[in-house]
């Protein structure tokens, strides 16, 4: 049987500044045949030369690329302040990219993030005898004052498609814990559970070897066991992990929260109104942007955009009518926002398959996915028909 275990590269990056430490994490992991490559910063940790963010960011993408190259599924652990570092770095390009763990990240260098300043811990650092005084690092802090922050960072990361992972102690003093936690929450209430895995340790303090444990090792070598089973079965499968994210669920709930934020809100008052006559919403979060732009009002046809990155991703066309009654259009279309507000992840087009309120019935028949689909909804009131609408569309490519 082929040796897997040693297919898998394990990139560590270090947190800065500080002496040249021997961690007993990566002893641990050795034990357990794990192969790591430990990277060290150029002017830190006794190595020759000066730190400096742009030479950092060109040294680890070339050693990431080199595994592209000979095909080497790998994984970067990123510690401390190399979490910032990794920020800078388009990692959505590499397709042997198998995960990105954190420990202790340092999401950005503001006082909300970071309990500590960078710059006064340099020198007592220098002072101490526990950085070089040659280092340029205050220097290069300032290269680091606007990175992608919490949020953004997560976002941007999972954006790559490959598991992320947090993890950190409780009592971290270094950076704002209840800050981190609150963006995480954040995060995956919008995004998902599966979106990005925290561990959070209630013992130890900001060094890893102070929260490291069988729960964090266990995690470092699941990505091991994917590669394995993905070597065993070949490339007709595929073999996810619990974060193992497509844009897909990102874009989903974003589709529902734009729709709960544009029409169904405001209704036919709250649009802008275009030149050539066309009524238009639109709702803007990270980098995706949605437009629902329509012609008249009984009846009336649309089209909802949703661009991705400022390129179109998905499109949905649709046309309706509201049909002779004694019931008013006004009445039809406010019973109509009621039920869009329900739109859900399993049919993010419309409404829900059935509602009910009053002598009011709403219907909503749908067939494929979001990758291609097609639908038609009614409103019946007291069973008779008085409104209806045909809506297909798709993903873009």
């Amino acid at each position: 049987m082929k040796n897997f275990i040693g297919n898998v590269k394990y990139v560590f990056l270090p947190g800065v500044p500080g002496r040249k430490k021997d961690f007993q994490f990566i002893k641990d992991l050795r034990n357990h045949g794990l192969s790591i490559i430990e990277y060290r910063h150029p002017g830190l940790y006794e190595e020759d030369g000066y730190f400096s963010v742009v030479d950092t960011v060109d040294k680890i993408t070339s050693l990431l690329k080199s595994f592209e190259k000979s095909r080497t599924p790998f994984v970067i652990i990123a510690y401390s302040f190399s979490s910032l570092v990794i920020q800078k770095i388009n990692i959505k390009k590499f397709n042997y990219l198998r995960g990105v763990i954190m420990f202790s990240p340092i999401c950005g260098l503001g006082n909300d993030w970071v309990m500590e300043d960078f710059n006064e811990d340099l020198k007592r650092l220098i002072s101490a005898g526990e950085c070089r005084p040659c280092s340029n690092l205050g220097l290069e802090i300032n290269r680091l004052k606007e990175p992608v922050y919490g949020f953004d960072a997560f976002k941007k990361l999972t954006d790559s498609g490959v598991p992320i992972s947090l993890c950190f102690s409780k009592n971290d003093t270094v950076i704002n814990i209840e800050k981190l936690k609150k963006s995480v929450t954040e995060f995956r209430d919008l995004f998902g559970q599966g979106a990005l895995l925290a561990i959070e340790v209630r013992g130890g303090n900001h060094r890893i070897d102070s929260y490291y444990n069988e729960c964090i090792r266990n995690l470092l070598l699941s990505f091991v066991a994917r590669e394995k089973v993905h070597n065993l079965i070949g490339n007709n499968c595929q073999v996810f992990l619990w974060g193992s994210t497509q844009i897909t669920n990102f874009f989903k709930r974003f589709l529902i929260k734009a729709k709960k934020n544009t029409y169904t809100l405001s209704g036919e008052r709250g649009e802008n109104i275009l030149a050539d006559g066309a009524k238009e919403f639109s709702y803007k979060f990270e980098n995706f942007y949605y437009r629902d732009r329509y012609y008249g009002s009984d009846p009336f046809a649309g089209e909802e955009m949703v661009f991705l990155n400022n390129k179109s991703f998905w499109v949905m066309n649709y046309s309706g009518r509201c049909l002779k009654s004694v019931i008013s259009k006004s009445e039809i279309y406010n019973f109509l926002k009621k039920c869009l507000r329900k739109v859900s992840t399993d049919n993010p087009f419309r409404g829900p398959s059935e509602y009910q309120s009053g002598a009011y019935i709403y219907k909503n028949k749908m067939k494929g996915n979001i990758d291609n689909f097609c639908g038609e909804e009614f409103i019946y009131y007291k069973n008779k028909r008085i409104y209806e609408l045909r809506y297909h569309g798709g993903l873009i490519k």
